[in-house]
């Protein structure tokens, strides 16, 4: 969640702005500026040990449940998944990238062009978020905006097919 990303990184004023925007996240006890910020805090502190690594595998687990969603064109059922597990690993692209489909095929445009901005700003240099704002702006039917997406991610990757055919 981007106020997650702001806290994380000591963005006060950030959090502040995000906060009346932002439904509140079950993992956060203390549901306010103070608590989202302290809750972060509490995360970043915590070291490399078994309960990081049982985060990161209930992480692989819900994501892997929800590419098996996807596969079966459970979007909605994905999308939930992949929510769950960015509550548990909010800075992990992929899993902005996946709901960022998922968001799309529910016809929730918005929601997906955020993820894939959020997808880029964590990965820049990955041609899937620049593929996923495109796809977003056209289903927004903001064409300008979804040809700059596209070229953005044709410079990374010249050879990339999707892109190119989504330029057509």
């Amino acid at each position: 969640m981007p106020i997650q990303i702001a806290a994380s990184f000591g963005r006060r004023s950030h959090v502040e702005i995000l906060f009346p925007f932002t439904s509140p996240i079950r993992a956060v006890a203390n549901w306010s500026v103070e608590g989202i910020i302290a809750h972060e805090k509490s995360r970043c502190s915590i070291s490399k040990d078994e309960s990081c690594n049982k985060i990161d595998d209930k992480v692989a687990v819900l994501k892997s449940q929800g590419k098996e969603a996807v596969k079966r064109k459970d979007y909605l059922r994905a999308s939930n998944l992949y929510t769950k597990a960015l509550e548990l690993r909010y800075l992990d692209e992929t899993l902005y990238s996946n709901r960022s489909l998922c968001y799309l095929k529910t016809g929730k445009p918005q929601k997906a062009l955020l993820d894939a901005d959020i997808c880029i700003a964590r990965k820049p240099e990955w041609v899937k978020g620049y593929y996923r704002k495109g796809a977003a702006h056209m289903s927004l039917k903001e064409y300008e905006e979804a040809s700059e997406a596209f070229q953005d991610g044709l410079e990374l990757d010249p050879g990339n097919d999707e892109i190119k055919k989504a330029l057509r």
